[in-house]
C-alpha cells in the first residue's frame, strides 16, 4: 500500500487539474484505487466479475469487463495506469492505442511493468526453466510517457 501511496503522490506533480480522472485497469482487490482515492477521482476496470463485485460492495467505482471494451462510451480519463497488467493483454499494440482514445489532451499513460532484472523475475525464470510452478510475483518499475495528441 505505502509504494501505491509513493505512485499516487509522484503522478500528482504531473496532474494540473484540479479535477483528475485516474483509470486503472486490471485493477484487482482494488488497493491502487483505495490509496489514490483521496487524490484522484478513481475508476477501476477488472476482468474477474467476482474480484471486480467485490470492490463495488467496498464502495469502489470498478466496472467489470476489459479494457477498452467494458469502458463508458465517451469516458475519458486524465491518468491511465496499468499496474502490473499490461503483460497480460492480447494485442497490446491495440490496447495501446485505445488509451490514446481513453486520455484527455495532455493526459498521462502510466505502464508499471515486472522488472527483468528483479529477483522474483529471475527466481520464477529459473523455476520455469527446471519445470517448477512459479508464484514469485515480478517487482514493478514505472514506465512514464505521454500520449501525444488526443
Amino acid at each position: 500500500m505505502h509504494n501505491f501511496k509513493k505512485l499516487g503522490h509522484w503522478l500528482g506533480k504531473f496532474t494540473t487539474r484540479a479535477h483528475v480522472r485516474l483509470l486503472e485497469v486490471g485493477c484487482g482487490h482494488g488497493w491502487f484505487l483505495e490509496a489514490v482515492s483521496s487524490r484522484f477521482d478513481v475508476m477501476g476496470l477488472e476482468p474477474d466479475a467476482l474480484v471486480a463485485n467485490r470492490c463495488q460492495a467496498q464502495g469502489l467505482s470498478v466496472v467489470q469487463g476489459f479494457f477498452p471494451e467494458a469502458l463508458p462510451i465517451n469516458a475519458k480519463f486524465d491518468v491511465l495506469i496499468f499496474n502490473d497488467v499490461l503483460e497480460h493483454i492480447p494485442g497490446v499494440g491495440a490496447a495501446l492505442q485505445a488509451c490514446d482514445t481513453a486520455l484527455n489532451a495532455g493526459g498521462i499513460l502510466v505502464i508499471n511493468i515486472p522488472s527483468s532484472r528483479g529477483v522474483f523475475y529471475r527466481a520464477a525464470k529459473l523455476a520455469a526453466k527446471i519445470g517448477l510452478p512459479s508464484v514469485a510475483m515480478g517487482v514493478g518499475g514505472v514506465l512514464q510517457g505521454r500520449l501525444l495528441g488526443g
